[in-house]
């Protein structure tokens, strides 16, 4: 009975479920009415944060972090929990990799195998890499993964929790500023 008592008190890790992440762009429209706008300057997108949701960034300065946790306000981040979205940064113009060269060298594990399913997704009309059902990573015991290539920088995406929020929160997702700068051109 202490036991059961102990466990009730635990947060469960959400369970993975198969779901397509892509949603119409009118029910995206529709779903963001309200939700509230993060903006990251520095890997240059902005997304629609739900009602009843925060996120924690790790900027030391204004310029947006290179790791954002998207989670429900009602939910804590702990050891357990890692949150619901996250996004992750990569500066890439020095580097040039492909996505595949990120998911195998710049994560901590190699995510570019065979045994890993891809798929290609749309989202703000850039094409992204879409793992599924990964495994090894730190935040959760299985999750989808979506990865961008965009021009100087790439955009990874965590996404632990299937809900109807988490889905618009990916769908409300808006790139800008892909424009490269060549110093030779100058």
């Amino acid at each position: 009975m202490v036991m059961a008592f102990t466990l009730a008190g635990c947060e469960k890790a959400p369970k993975y479920e198969r779901v397509s992440w892509n949603v119409n762009p009118e029910t995206v429209s529709e779903g963001v009415r309200g939700f509230g706008t993060y903006t990251n300057p520095l890997f240059r997108y902005e997304l629609r944060v739900p009602k009843g949701w925060t996120y924690q960034d790790d900027a030391t300065d204004l310029e947006g972090g290179r790791k954002v946790v998207f989670y429900p306000e009602n939910k804590k981040l702990t050891d357990e929990y890692k949150g619901a979205v996250i996004v992750k940064g990569f500066v890439n113009w020095n580097v040039g990799y492909s996505i595949g060269d990120y998911f195998r060298k710049e994560v901590e594990r190699d995510l570019w195998d065979s045994e890993i399913e891809k798929e290609t997704i749309r989202v703000d009309d850039r094409e992204g890499t879409l793992l599924r059902e990964v495994t090894g990573l730190p935040e959760s015991e299985k999750m989808d993964v979506i990865g961008f290539e965009l021009a100087d920088r790439i955009v990874e995406i965590r996404l632990m929790d299937n809900s109807e929020d988490a889905k618009l929160l990916l769908n409300s997702l808006n790139f800008y500023g892909d424009k490269v700068i060549d110093p030779a051109a100058e």
